[in-house]
């Protein structure tokens, strides 16, 4: 960036999130005055693969009118839980399901064809994989985003997946290092703290991210966690000891370091707008400056101001720089595919991952029958109706009635089904309340967190997709009425199949 002003250098680390789905005011003038070096896209931004492709346009044009190199174009395309690209997109089952279904390559090959479908509409960035290692079961935000709670299986299928979506030309951004899995808070809510020894942080939390290192991920992000063991004063997306002496030290990592967002109450409620200034003199290349205009104007004041003051040294900040726009160069070098989808290959992961963790009445297969079908944490699905099982198993064995669980009316059902998406907290008083009820005429389907079970004992019959994902949910009906075989087995620790308490 020759001629580059201070405002320049400094909104190049910054990445934006925006509202509607077009180029509207708000962000053209981030572009324009704030200089902003690229955006994180969300659900409300994305419609189809058409309307996605324009708006990527619309924004790499905006950055070259503004005389600012290409814009990193980031969106968190995880699979199941995490799926911001819906409508008209492959919907790939997520991380816990890829691991149930026990192919480390299939990690690989569906990071390819969701590369295929990102680079094809313009986005070059998946802040994906997430490599945290679920230790936590009561964990609220990671759950069905994770592999496994196995350290083992989580660097071999985020090392596939990070060369997969390489080698379809898109950064691999892995995350949460050093590690989200062993919290029991959510750090959009509040900070979480991990008071483990650092010889288990090698063991089970940084392992994954060796591997992704070695297997050439170009980029990593990391967590709003606090962990006294590296740094008892600040979460290590701030911290220069996580950042300078771990990441870039001991791991010898050299690629771009992105924060989480900064709107996340983690770090939010304590430094506020000043964030954005402790991460990029903690040694971040990118900050995630989410959460709305006046934070972000914010958030760049406050940068900029820091470094005429000389509180950001100026041969970090250009080396920072350097590694940034090196990233961005490498991506201006590739053009975008044709379009295709990637059914195939999602309904093959899918079914080999549903699981029967569960069935001590003997019922399955279901008989087609008087079955009520009731789904809860549906607000949380993606895809919506897109994966009713009400609609997944009519198209098994005909008509069933979809009931909301608050009044379900005690008829003579012979079976109740209930779809239940446990993230961001569960269903378990609802379904012990089901099965009080219906007794071994309750089957549930999990298409969150396989850990639901544990709180579940007097359930007799429990099947895990660990994906809520349309193909996932046909997957189970298809278990369920008989039709297909159940092969899957979730890759973390679960209570024994028979217990009760």
């Amino acid at each position: 960036m020759r001629g580059a002003t201070l405002q320049d250098q400094i909104g190049q680390h910054f990445v934006v999130d925006f509202r509607g789905a077009s180029v509207g005011p708000a962000v053209e003038r981030l572009f324009r005055e704030g200089r902003v070096g690229g955006v994180v896209l969300f659900a409300e931004n994305l419609r189809d693969p058409a309307q996605v492709a324009s708006l990527t346009s619309d924004l790499e044009a905006l950055a070259e009118d503004c005389g600012l190199p290409p814009p990193l174009i980031c969106v968190d395309q995880e699979g199941g839980v995490v799926s911001r690209l819906v409508e008209g997109f492959t919907p790939f089952p997520g991380a816990m399901a890829l691991g149930a279904a026990g192919r480390p390559e299939w990690a690989e090959a569906v990071a390819h064809a969701q590369a295929e479908e990102l680079a094809a509409v313009g986005i070059r960035v998946n802040l994906a994989p997430v490599l945290d290692v679920l230790t936590e079961p009561r964990n609220p935000i990671v759950g069905p985003r994770a592999f496994s709670d196995r350290a083992s299986v989580v660097a071999e299928f985020g090392a596939r997946f990070v060369r997969g979506l390489a080698a379809a030309g898109v950064v691999a951004v892995p995350k949460h290092f050093p590690g989200h899995g062993d919290t029991d808070v959510d750090s959009h809510e509040s900070l979480p703290v991990v008071r483990r020894r650092r010889p288990w942080l090698e063991r089970h939390a940084l392992s994954p991210f060796r591997a992704a290192f070695q297997a050439g991920a170009p980029a990593v992000m990391v967590a709003h966690v606090l962990y006294p063991a590296l740094d008892a004063a600040r979460p290590a997306s701030l911290s220069p000891r996580v950042l300078g002496e771990l990441l870039r030290g001991e791991l010898d990592f050299s690629g771009v370091v992105f924060t989480d967002s900064l709107a996340m109450r983690a770090v939010w409620d304590a430094w506020g707008p000043a964030s954005a200034v402790e991460a990029l003199r903690a040694g971040a290349d990118v900050v995630l400056a989410c959460g709305g205009e006046r934070a972000q104007w914010e958030m760049l004041c406050r940068s900029w101001d820091a470094s005429r003051a000389g509180d950001l040294k100026p041969s970090a900040l250009a080396r920072s720089l350097a590694r940034v726009l090196a990233l961005k160069d490498a991506l201006s070098r590739t053009s975008r595919p044709p379009w295709q989808a990637h059914a195939g290959l999602a309904t093959q992961v899918a079914e080999a991952a549903v699981a029967v963790l569960r069935d001590r009445a003997g019922r399955l297969p279901l008989r087609p029958g008087h079955t009520a079908v009731i789904h809860l944490g549906w607000e949380l699905n993606p895809y919506g109706e897109r994966a009713s099982l009400a609609r997944a198993l009519e198209a098994c064995w005909g008509p069933v009635e979809e009931c909301p669980s608050a009044s379900l009316p005690d008829l003579n059902w012979e079976q109740v089904v209930v779809a239940s998406l446990a993230w961001k907290g569960g269903h378990s008083q609802v379904l012990r309340d089901l099965a009080h009820r219906f007794g071994p005429r309750l089957v549930v389907v999990g298409l969150g967190s396989p850990y639901e079970l544990a709180g579940l004992p007097h359930v007799d019959t429990y099947v895990a997709t660990s994906s809520p994902d349309p193909y996932s949910v046909r997957a189970a009906a298809r278990v369920l009425a008989g039709h297909q075989r159940a092969r899957g087995r979730p890759r973390v620790r679960l209570p024994q199949a028979g217990a009760r308490t």
